[in-house]
């Protein structure tokens, strides 16, 4: 009587699985929101008022960002980097784009907060040192990222001619980019020990899709 082994090669262990299928697809999106939105309010909710809604800005503001430029650059980075990490962040750059748009989403709420609970400022016409064309921007982006959110839904993509796909999420890609860009520039020339990191990893992204850019299409170049 023999026994027939299990394929070494075939066999995974049940925490990797799980793991494994938790942190990919839409789980991942879920649980990334998820995360964000208990983790910024339990903190704003224990600075309390104004400045724990503040808080919870700045915090949804770096989880956004991250997220932003893992799918900004998911491509890029496997083209340049191929290894298990990269490959996994471009199969799952969609979900990490949708989750993105839920920690900009608590990002908004927070703005909001903002507001409400410090009318006195508004009701006094305190002048607001952020340019108008910030606020512009801003809201450009918002309309990007919602329209970019609804179009990644499989339903709704397929519906649209792939050039308009492609194009609403290339342009809406690099006007968000440039919004970081902005956002990080602005606050990293006068705190620099706080956001200057963060401005040199914004530019890195952008850096990363060139250099990648540039790498195909010079192997274009050299195959015809």
């Amino acid at each position: 009587m023999s026994i027939k082994l299990p394929d070494a090669e075939n066999t995974t262990p049940p925490i990797q699985t799980t793991l494994k299928s938790v942190l990919s697809g839409w789980k991942l999106t879920w649980l990334l929101i998820a995360a964000i939105a208990v983790g910024s309010t339990i903190a704003a909710w224990a600075v309390g008022g104004v400045n724990g809604a503040n808080l919870g800005i700045r915090i949804t503001a770096r989880t956004s960002a991250i997220l932003f430029l893992l799918a900004f650059t998911a491509s890029s980075l496997y083209q340049l980097w191929p290894n298990d990490t990269t490959k996994w962040i471009r199969r799952n750059r969609r979900y990490l784009g949708v989750g993105f748009a839920g920690s900009h989403l608590v990002h908004a709420g927070f703005i909001v907060a903002t507001i409400v609970l410090n009318q006195q400022r508004f009701e006094t016409r305190v002048v607001d040192p952020t340019p108008h064309g910030v606020f512009v921007l801003d809201f450009i982006a918002y309309g990007f990222i919602i329209a970019m959110t609804i179009t990644s839904f499989d339903r709704v993509a397929k519906r649209m001619r792939y050039s308009t796909w492609k194009g609403l999420h290339l342009t809406g890609s690099y006007v968000i980019w440039f919004t970081f860009f902005i956002a990080y520039w602005r606050r990293g020339v006068t705190y620099t020990e706080f956001y200057g990191p963060f401005l040199m990893i914004v530019l890195a992204a952008l850096i990363v899709r060139f250099i990648a850019k540039a790498k195909r299409g010079t192997g274009k170049a050299t195959h015809t």
